[in-house]
């Protein structure tokens, strides 16, 4: 698989909830992008232009000539949700580790059931990818969580959060009368105590509830 081709295929997985829809709104007959998925076809060479488009992108970006895959918000999300699946926003990249900066960056959307929502507005989730390992083997690098928007989380629960200024890491939270223990699942980690007055120092973003993964 080429580059052009790999981030093609990167980017329907961001915008478009399967290659069916993709291959609809593009208007190609079903199973064109198994065929270039796999090196049977490269016809998306004759129709770089229209897919750019259709992928919030750039031909150059496509091609390998840029970096910048200039990602938006797709103006018809609503198009993009059925009644099983919704697709959430993805942003950047937040490591099971301490010491990392918890970037905003937006990457496109994953879909999710929308069981998984539990009755909350689809709004009050986000998604990020794990990087790092100190959760391992219950979150490994590249894991999607899903993530609830909340500002508390009970004793036990696994969290995203943010720790002085834009650190943040994702890991099991333990309450104590005056601190919070941040907890590793890796043993090669150790946790983190948080006490007194550096409480102030915390912040606790959301709630982990689910956990995709991709092999």
């Amino acid at each position: 698989m080429d580059v052009t081709c790999q981030r093609i295929m990167e980017l329907i997985g961001v915008h478009f909830p399967s290659d069916a829809a993709f291959e609809r709104e593009l208007g190609i007959p079903e199973k064109t992008v198994y065929d270039w998925r796999r090196s049977k076809s490269k016809s998306y060479r004759s129709r770089l232009p229209e897919i750019a488009k259709m992928l919030n992108t750039s031909s150059s970006y496509l091609l390998g000539e840029d970096d910048n895959p200039i990602l938006r918000i797709p103006p018809n999300l609503e198009a993009y949700e059925t009644e099983e699946r919704i697709p959430v926003p993805k942003y950047g990249s937040i490591r099971a580790g301490f010491g990392s900066v918890a970037t905003e960056d937006f990457q496109g959307y994953e879909f999710f059931d929308r069981s998984s929502l539990n009755g909350h507005l689809a709004e009050d989730y986000f998604c990020t990818k794990i990087t790092g390992d100190s959760m391992a083997p219950l979150l490994i690098e590249g894991d999607i969580v899903l993530v609830r928007q909340q500002e508390d989380v009970e004793s036990g629960q696994v969290a995203v959060v943010v720790v002085g200024e834009d650190e943040a890491t994702v890991k099991k939270i333990k309450k104590g009368r005056d601190y919070i223990e941040l907890i590793p699942s890796n043993p090669a980690h150790e946790s983190q105590i948080v006490e007194n007055g550096q409480l102030d120092r915390l912040r606790i973003v959301g709630l982990v509830v689910e956990m995709k993964r991709k092999f």
